[in-house]
């Protein structure tokens, strides 16, 4: 009889101990308990209601905390705080910890009195899907397009289940593209039957993502259905051919926007001895001197380098051009009608600038910085990489324009002008240098 009364004990033990290790949260005061605690189903409904139930500023940071190992509770069972949350990034030598739910503070007497909330790899996984799933509901489009490309590639049910859900809602057209996307990579992976897969494939063929290809990959690699892998195969090739054509695109852009800098140089050159019989060895020099008074404007005005580039325009020209009429007064002059010894006294002078320019910056890399204004990228797709169109546009338009202004056949004023200045004397040929 005893033995039967111990056995009863110990089953209505057991059933008690299950019933309040598995309650649900309901609260603050369950959701600490939780993440004290062992259980991790538990954890993760915690971490479901926190989502639900807080602000997406709280719920973010208590993740985040959570997720970095940030996140403490009080240990002491003789503190009024016990196993309450708090948020420290180093609870060894910080003065104060932080509640996890709002802005007061405990004083940290001894790093003894907290106890780090565990995490393992499994919850690590849960918890970064938690924290980007609360952008879901953002009001600002660019931050619901950010969680639902965090999402693309997952297939977890609960995952797919809350983009379901904000799909039904959802008014803004790039994030229902991209909303569209995710579950389509889910349904070709995890779909019932081979007609849903070979939809949704057909979905995916018309996107450009680079997760595109990994799922095709995928399902090419390991799905046994015969109809599936083909049009997965399809899809893949068609991807493929995408690819070859927009790098194509992307390889002829970037030949003409580095090859316009080569073309605008070698503009400089002609002209330079078309109207003035030198070969100017030191052309490149020039266009260092350019480059480095930008650098020195920027310099002289560190807290404002958006109107030090703009100001460096105009002086680059003044600067290069001084140094221009420089050197055609002390040495070009006097070599005019030799195009054989102005190269070679200009190529004595490209030596000494060099080695100025060393001198005075030292031989190490001086980097210009780029204005907010100039900063940026336009995304042509998704297979294109991004470009600058302000800088590389500039520099196209620019050879262009100066290489159509010298082979038209109806010179423009321009043009005329350095025909006249080549039939001038000494002093035209000192301005055109």
């Amino acid at each position: 009889m005893k033995t039967i009364i111990h056995i009863l004990k110990v089953v209505v033990f057991f059933v008690l101990s299950t019933h309040f290790a598995l309650a649900s949260v309901s609260d603050r005061g369950t959701f600490a308990q939780a993440l004290i605690g062992k259980n991790n189903p538990q954890k993760e409904e915690a971490m479901a209601w926190i989502v639900e139930n807080e602000s997406e500023l709280v719920a973010k940071s208590v993740l985040t905390a959570w997720l970095e190992g940030d996140l403490y509770y009080v240990k002491d069972k003789k503190s009024e705080q016990y196993q309450a949350l708090y948020i420290s990034d180093n609870i060894k030598k910080s003065p104060t910890a932080k509640s996890a739910w709002d802005d007061t503070t405990m004083a940290v007497e001894s790093s003894r009195q907290f106890s780090k909330v565990r995490v393992n790899n499994r919850l690590r996984g849960k918890i970064r899907l938690e924290i980007a799933s609360l952008g879901l509901s953002n009001p600002e489009a660019s931050i619901r397009l950010s969680a639902v490309t965090a999402f693309l590639g997952t297939t977890d049910d609960t995952v797919m289940e809350r983009l379901q859900q904000r799909k039904t809602v959802e008014q803004d057209e790039d994030v229902l593209n991209i909303l569209n996307l995710a579950l389509a990579i889910d349904q070709s992976l995890t779909g019932d039957t081979s007609s849903d897969k070979v939809a949704a494939i057909e979905t995916l063929s018309g996107y450009k993502q680079s997760v595109v290809l990994q799922t095709l990959n995928q399902i090419i690699s390991k799905d046994k259905d015969e109809l599936v892998v083909a049009a997965a195969e399809r899809a893949l090739d068609s991807y493929q051919q995408s690819q070859k054509f927009y790098s194509g695109v992307e390889t002829v852009f970037f030949g003409l926007s580095l090859g316009s800098v080569l073309v605008l140089a070698g503009i400089g050159l002609a002209i330079t001895f078309g109207v003035m019989g030198v070969i100017n060895m030191a052309h490149g020099e020039l266009i260092m001197i350019g480059a480095y008074t930008t650098y020195v404007m920027q310099q002289l005005m560190p807290n404002n380098i958006g109107m030090a580039l703009i100001l460096s325009i105009p002086m680059a020209f003044i600067v290069s051009g001084l140094v221009g009429i420089a050197i055609e007064r002390s040495v070009i002059r006097h070599l005019y009608g030799r195009p054989l010894e102005t190269l070679l006294a200009t190529f004595g002078i490209s030596l000494i600038l060099q080695q100025a320019v060393r001198s005075i910056f030292s031989p190490l890399n001086r980097s210009v910085s780029t204005p907010d204004w100039m900063s940026g990228a336009l995304n042509i797709n998704n297979v294109v990489a991004h470009l600058q169109p302000f800088i590389h546009h500039s520099v196209l338009h620019h050879g262009v324009c100066w290489l159509g202004d010298g082979v038209k056949e109806n010179p423009t004023r321009s043009s005329s002008s350095c025909r006249l200045s080549k039939q001038g004397d000494g002093e035209s040929h000192g301005y055109s240098f």
